[in-house]
C-alpha cells in the first residue's frame, strides 16, 4: 500500500452521492481501483467544496447509457483530462482527475456496503486543534476492518491492537489515535514498526457502530498524519 498523506477539517454537512445505475454497475463490478480512490481521498481536504466536486463529477457523467458505453465515455474524459492538464499526483504518478475521482467514488461505494457513496466523516475529536503533518511513509497496516460489536486482533489482556509497517519514519515520540482514542503505542525495530494497543473498553467503543474510523499518527507538539480509515462493518445477518 502506498503512503498516506493528511486531510483537513471535517465536512460541515453529509450529503449522499447517488449513483446512476450504469455507474453503480461499473463500480460494483470492480471497474475502478478502490485502493487508488482511498489514497486519493486521504490526500484531499474534507470540505464542502470537495464534496461538491464529487457531486459535479457524478452528475456530469452521461446518463441513460449502458455500462459498456459509460466506461467508454469515462475513458474519453480521462483522455481529455490529460490534454487539458487536469491531473492529480499520487505516489509520484500523474493521473487524470476523472480517474482519481471515479476511483474515490468506488472506494466510498464499498465503504457504504454498496448502498450509496458518501464522504466519510473524520471524527477527529481531540485532534481537531492539531495541524496536519507528514512524519513518514506507511507501507501497510492492519487489521483494517472489524464487524460491529466484535473485538479484532485480540491481545493477551483482552484488548485489541493494530500494527503498522513504515518504509521510513522521522524519529519522534508518537501516539496513534483510533478515532478519538489515544492508544498505548509502541514503536520499535529502527522506527519501522508500530503497534497501537486499545483497551477492551476502547475497542468496544470503536466497533460500537458501522462506518469508517480515522487512524492518525500523532506527535502532540507537531501535528497529526492520517494513516487511513478502519472500517467497522455492519453486523452479519444470522443464518
Amino acid at each position: 500500500m502506498g503512503a498516506w498523506t493528511v486531510i483537513g477539517a471535517p465536512p460541515t454537512e453529509s450529503k449522499p452521492l447517488l449513483l446512476d445505475p450504469a455507474l453503480r454497475k461499473l463500480v460494483s463490478s470492480g471497474a475502478f481501483s478502490a485502493e487508488l480512490g482511498q489514497r486519493y481521498l486521504a490526500a484531499q481536504p474534507r470540505s464542502t467544496e470537495t464534496r461538491a466536486e464529487f457531486q459535479r463529477l457524478v452528475d456530469g457523467l452521461p446518463r441513460g447509457l449502458d455500462a459498456t458505453d459509460l466506461a467508454a465515455a469515462i475513458r474519453e474524459s480521462v483522455a481529455r483530462d490529460f490534454e487539458a492538464g487536469a491531473l492529480c499526483q499520487l505516489d509520484g504518478w500523474q493521473l487524470s482527475q476523472t480517474e482519481c475521482r471515479v476511483a474515490a467514488v468506488a472506494h466510498l461505494f464499498l465503504l457504504s456496503g454498496g448502498r450509496m457513496a458518501t464522504l466519510p466523516e473524520t471524527a477527529e475529536g481531540p485532534l481537531a486543534h492539531l495541524p496536519n503533518a507528514q512524519f513518514g511513509m506507511v507501507e501497510r497496516w492492519g487489521p483494517q476492518s472489524a464487524e460491529v460489536g466484535k473485538p479484532f486482533n485480540v491481545q493477551t489482556g483482552g484488548g485489541s491492537a493494530l500494527w503498522f509497517h513504515f518504509s521510513n519514519l522521522t524519529t519522534l515520540s508518537y501516539e496513534i489515535f483510533v478515532g478519538s482514542h489515544a492508544t498505548r503505542t509502541v514503536v520499535r525495530h529502527n522506527e519501522l514498526f508500530a503497534v497501537a494497543n486499545l483497551t477492551e473498553r476502547q475497542a468496544k467503543e470503536v466497533t460500537s457502530r458501522a462506518g469508517p474510523v480515522p487512524v492518525h499518527l500523532v506527535e502532540p507538539s507537531r501535528g497529526k498524519q492520517l494513516i487511513g480509515h478502519f472500517q467497522v462493518r455492519p453486523k452479519a445477518d444470522a443464518d
